[in-house]
């Protein structure tokens, strides 16, 4: 594996080059790629075959050995060879990665699994987006007595705490961070979870805020991991790379989660695909960690779309065959349908996408209890189920969800919690569980495998 300090090595000594041009070269390279492995993307397999993920891994390491990284710190490109990331590759899949989170009873073990599978993926669900002061230990509360989650892949967002809003390299972030932290132990407790994997810190981003919580005890390795993400495309600066070091030193996981957009620099999905593959890759060569999320969305910031399962199913199938590393993966949709049926029924088929193409672990769907319980109901029926039934299921689905949005006005705004539970009893209100019911009834009808013991009352 490459050091940690080479990284600084590289970031210093590599060619300069201007942000802009980096890149033109991301896209150019990423056309050339794609056409001479001949990648193409084909909307009734969303879940690929073997020949396309092995193409797509093929892909990945010619462009991270051409592009590289950049490190927007030192306006140079991070250069690889072609040697150095299929040795990384072979490392992950001859020294097999697992990861252990939680205490006493919520312990819980995070190991590779491939797309057939018979043991479902583990649910550690959190919510994304930011969370109002007055309902933020709701929030984790009604993730955290689900019984069928198992951890928190991501957890807390604060806005703002008594109007103070936090502020990257300020005193607020900190203050606001410590707040947050916690609330997030006062919920675990009321849940009667303590002990439970909190995910991915939300509201610290500098490297001193991070060692101050850490310093505090409010966090530590079994219930954290800390973000090194790439910023989309193949970008780095200094933190990512001093937060890797403080995770390696303090035998701590990172936050290892590669993203590429559909219509972005990368292009369309087969480009996409290659580019979250190759993004994965470049968080492990540097990060070393035990874990990888995939997450990719179009430009608008929705998924559950055709292009986005296929391009999670091939960089998934990819790295199943290829590095086997544990990948995890949410249940991405279009937020701005929240509390709808095309919203559920997106779920649902980004859930069984990522299941039938060897996703570990599921860190969000939503942002209630109530929809991870029936994806996580999902997911044990679809775990081994073979690529063609899948693939005729989400057909299915994904007709369907295009009839579902006729005559539908998206919102205008991210609808949150309290617009779906009462926040005093932390249940859900009954036209949103109404809802919820009839997406998984007419779910059933399609072939979605729920369980006889699925109860949503």
């Amino acid at each position: 594996m490459i050091s940690i300090l080479e990284f600084q090595r590289r970031s210093e000594t590599g060619p300069v080059m201007e942000v802009n041009d980096f890149d033109m070269l991301v896209g150019k390279r990423m056309r050339e790629i794609v056409k001479k492995h001949g990648i193409t993307y084909n909307p009734e397999e969303l879940v690929v075959d073997d020949e396309t993920a092995d193409k797509v891994f093929q892909a990945a390491v010619e462009y991270l050995s051409t592009v590289g990284l950049y490190n927007v710190s030192t306006f140079r490109q991070i250069q690889f060879t072609k040697e150095e990331i299929e040795e990384i590759a072979r490392d992950y899949r001859e020294n097999r990665r697992q990861q252990v989170f939680g205490t006493g009873k919520e312990e819980i073990l995070i190991e590779p699994r491939t797309g057939q599978d018979s043991r479902p993926p583990l649910a550690m669900v959190g919510g994304t987006g930011p969370i109002q002061e007055d309902w933020h230990i709701a929030f984790t509360r009604n993730l955290a007595q689900e019984p069928t989650n198992r951890g928190m892949g991501f957890s807390g967002g604060i806005k703002s705490v008594g109007g103070i809003e936090p502020k990257a390299g300020t005193v607020s972030e900190l203050y606001c961070a410590l707040w947050e932290q916690e609330a997030l132990l006062e919920a675990l407790r009321q849940a009667g979870r303590e002990g439970m994997h909190l995910g991915v810190l939300a509201t610290v981003f500098t490297f001193g805020g991070v060692a101050a919580v850490m310093q505090n005890g409010l966090r530590n390795k079994h219930n954290t991991q800390l973000g090194i993400h790439l910023m989309a495309e193949q970008k780095l600066d200094y933190s990512r790379l001093l937060t890797a070091y403080f995770c390696e030193q303090n035998d701590m996981q990172p936050w290892t989660s590669a993203t590429a957009i559909i219509g972005g620099l990368t292009g369309g999905p087969a480009g996409t695909a290659v580019g979250l593959l190759g993004n994965l890759m470049g968080q492990l060569s540097f990060g070393h960690g035990n874990l990888g999320s995939l997450f990719t969305s179009h430009l608008g910031g929705h998924g559950g779309t055709r292009e986005a399962c296929w391009v999670y199913s091939a960089a998934a199938r990819a790295a199943e065959r290829n590095i086997h590393v544990p990948i995890g993966g949410t249940a991405g949709a279009n937020h701005f349908f929240r509390g709808t049926r095309v919203t559920l029924y997106q779920q649902i088929a980004s859930m069984i996408t990522n299941t039938a193409s060897g996703m570990a672990y599921l860190w969000a769907v939503g942002t209630t209890g109530l929809e991870t319980r029936v994806a996580v109901d999902a997911m044990q029926g679809i775990a081994g189920m073979p690529r063609d039934k899948v693939n005729a299921l989400l057909n299915t689905i994904m007709v369907k969800i295009d009839e579902a949005k006729q005559g539908l006005t998206p919102s205008e705004r991210y609808r949150e919690l309290p617009e779906f539970y009462d926040l005093k009893t932390v249940k859900p209100l009954p036209e949103f569980l109404a809802t919820v019911k009839q997406a998984t009834e007419e779910l059933a009808d399609m072939g979605v495998p729920y369980s006889s013991g699925l109860v949503l009352d």
